[in-house]
Order: structure tokens, then C-alpha cells, then sequence
């Protein structure tokens, strides 16, 4: 019978920690392998002095005032963008075209150029002020204010999601270096904290929305269960019937109702701009700066060490 080959195959890191098993650990240190001697490459942590300390509480803070303006913004534009087909069915449905076409365009010109001459916070306050207009015009819904107030807000919406980027991924490359973590998983931590604010404007939205609409709206009135047959994907408001011609809710809001609505979100879109400018901190206090004013880790030469390292793995 021929023997069996007992030499040990090449270690896998991922199972190194199974079964307490430190003899693959110690096995793999020996064999100079430092890459699959610890289950973790984090950096060790290290004992923070008080400027560190303040620096760490400084940068949470803004991370998290700054989810706070995004809930404030998206709260207003999402519930009043939801509303459009219902509220203005021509005019906003074709404003809303219009922005996200504005918005491809300011992709590829705006973002770059608003960061290098505004930077991060501002270039963040004055794109949440062109949300603002697109609500203002909610008062007087024409095509001559919705389509213009549209291009406006989404011109300035692709500079707004790229500071908010920057600005989340210099600071996470700062706090990391402060308290000796992995800077990918400090930044992948910030932009969910980020985003646990941001998903739930639906929730603020929506609330709002249904608890105006329902003021002073009777709930007595039954409908009949022909009715019902005729709503969803069955409904059809070209064809009336003995049924749904007693179905009063696919009738516009009193206009009443939807200046309660426009005023509401116009103050939440205002708070984030103005949340942002006094309460954020300008991200050249956060990240250090070389003799050309460029932030650290940002910029073109950021983005090609992070290809760079990609090609490499």
C-alpha cells in the first residue's frame, strides 16, 4: 500500500481560528507567514491622548449632524416627489424628468470643480439650497417654476452626493488613524450610520404626508365591494362607472392641504442647509493638507491609489 503524503497544504487564514486551533497560528507565524498569523490585520489600537480624544468626538459628531441634515432634506424632497403623479400630474411628472436629466449632466462637470472651489461643507450647503427651490415652487405648480427650479436642483444634487462622499471617507481615514483601526471598515461604519438616517425619510415623509391629507377627511363612508374590484391594476380612470364614481380620494388635495404640505417640507429642506453651516466642521480642520492646499487622501491621486491597490489584489 503506498503511503499517503502527510506534507501540510498551504494554510488557510479563514480557518485558522476554528477549534481554538492555535497550532495552525503558530505553524503559520513560524512559516513567516504574516498574513494568515492573525485572524485580524486591524491595527492595534493604541491609547488616546485628550486632543485625540476630542478630535474622535469631533469628527462622530459631524458624521452624524451631517446624516441628520440628509434626513431633514430627503424627508421633504422624496414625500413631495412621491406626490407629484397625484398633485401635478403633467407638470410634475415632466419636472421630475427633467431633473434626473439635469442630473446626468451634472455628473460629469459639477462635483469636481464646486469641491476644489467651495470644498465639502459648502459645496453641501448651497447644493441643499437648490432642493429648497424645486419645493418653493410647489406653491405655484406651472412649467415655467417646476421645470426650471428642477434643472436647478439637479445640477446641484451630483456636487451635494459627492461632498457628502468626500467628506465621509476623509473623515473615516482620520478617525481611523486616530484610534488605530482598519480605515475601510471605519469608513464602511460611517456610511452606514449615514444611511440608517436616510432611509428612514420615507418613514418622517409619509407620516407627514398621510397626517395632513387625513385632517378633516371622514372615514364613515363605506365602499362597495364592486368598488374594490375596480382598484389597483383594474383601474382604469377613463372608464367610470356606478362604482367608482363614489371613490372621492382619487381627487386632487385641496390645494389648502398641499400648501400645509409645500410650507412643511420647504422649513425641513431650509434646516438641513442650515444645519449644515453651522453646525458642520470645514474638512480642512479634519484631514491634513500638502503645500498645494490638495486634502489628504483626496483628489485625483486618492482615487488612483485606491485603482492602483485594486489591480494589485
Amino acid at each position: 500500500m503506498a503511503d499517503v503524503d502527510k506534507t501540510p497544504g498551504e494554510t488557510n487564514p479563514a480557518f485558522l481560528n476554528d477549534d481554538n486551533n492555535t497550532t495552525a497560528i503558530a505553524k503559520a507565524t513560524e512559516a513567516g507567514d504574516s498574513s494568515s498569523a492573525s485572524p485580524t490585520t486591524a491595527v492595534q489600537k493604541k491609547e488616546l491622548t485628550e486632543e485625540e480624544k476630542i478630535e474622535k468626538f469631533r469628527i462622530l459628531k459631524n458624521v452624524v449632524i451631517i446624516s441628520i441634515a440628509f434626513m431633514f432634506l430627503f424627508t421633504s424632497f422624496n414625500s413631495m416627489a412621491n406626490l407629484q403623479s397625484s398633485i401635478n400630474k403633467v407638470e410634475g411628472t415632466a419636472a421630475l424628468s427633467t431633473l434626473y436629466a439635469a442630473l446626468v449632466v451634472s455628473c460629469a462637470f459639477l462635483p469636481t470643480w464646486m469641491i476644489k472651489k467651495f470644498k465639502a461643507k459648502w459645496t453641501l450647503c448651497f447644493s441643499m439650497l437648490c432642493y429648497s427651490t424645486y419645493i418653493a415652487a410647489q406653491f405655484y405648480p406651472t412649467v415655467w417654476t417646476l421645470v426650471p427650479t428642477s434643472i436647478i436642483l439637479g445640477l446641484g444634487a451630483a456636487p451635494m452626493w459627492s461632498a457628502k462622499c468626500t467628506y465621509l471617507t476623509q473623515v473615516g481615514g482620520k478617525y481611523a488613524e486616530i484610534v488605530g483601526e482598519n480605515a475601510e471598515v471605519v469608513i464602511v461604519r460611517f456610511f452606514g450610520i449615514f444611511f440608517l438616517f436616510f432611509q428612514s425619510t420615507q418613514v418622517w415623509g409619509n407620516l407627514i404626508s398621510s397626517s395632513v391629507l387625513s385632517q378633516g377627511v371622514a372615514n364613515e363612508e363605506e365602499i362597495d365591494e364592486l368598488a374594490l374590484l375596480s382598484c389597483g391594476v383594474n383601474f382604469c380612470p377613463h372608464i367610470a362607472s356606478s362604482e367608482t364614481t363614489n371613490i372621492t380620494n382619487l381627487a386632487k388635495p385641496p390645494i389648502s392641504k398641499i400648501y400645509t404640505m409645500a410650507s412643511i417640507y420647504l422649513v425641513c429642506a431650509i434646516i438641513s442647509s442650515v444645519i449644515i453651516a453651522a453646525l458642520v466642521d470645514p474638512l480642512t480642520r479634519q484631514v491634513q493638507t500638502d503645500s498645494d492646499g490638495e486634502m489628504w487622501g483626496g483628489g485625483g491621486r486618492g482615487l488612483e491609489g485606491r485603482i492602483e491597490r485594486m489591480r494589485e489584489e
